[in-house]
């Protein structure tokens, strides 16, 4: 969903945005450069932190409740600073 959500929003603007520019450069100047050059700056942070955005693991903090519990509430926070 998201590349072809980029791909409406950003992707086929800047097209149209780079054969305008071709046809009117005096118009657009380096607009299709400064907006190319922020969209692959975009798309390289996805790439990077895709993983960590996208993981769908599960953290389970039973056993900390449990010797939580089991332990004294005021000890247990002194020693892990919960």
């Amino acid at each position: 969903w998201f590349r072809l959500f980029t791909s409406l929003r950003f992707t086929l603007p800047l097209q149209l945005l780079r054969l305008l520019s071709m046809i009117f450069p005096s118009h657009f100047g380096n607009k299709y450069e400064y907006h190319n050059r922020k969209f692959n700056m975009a798309m390289r942070l996805v790439k990077l932190y895709e993983p960590y955005l996208l993981y769908k693991g599960i953290f389970d903090d039973r056993n900390l409740e449990t010797l939580r519990i089991k332990n004294a509430a005021k000890e247990m926070d002194k020693r892990f600073g919960f």
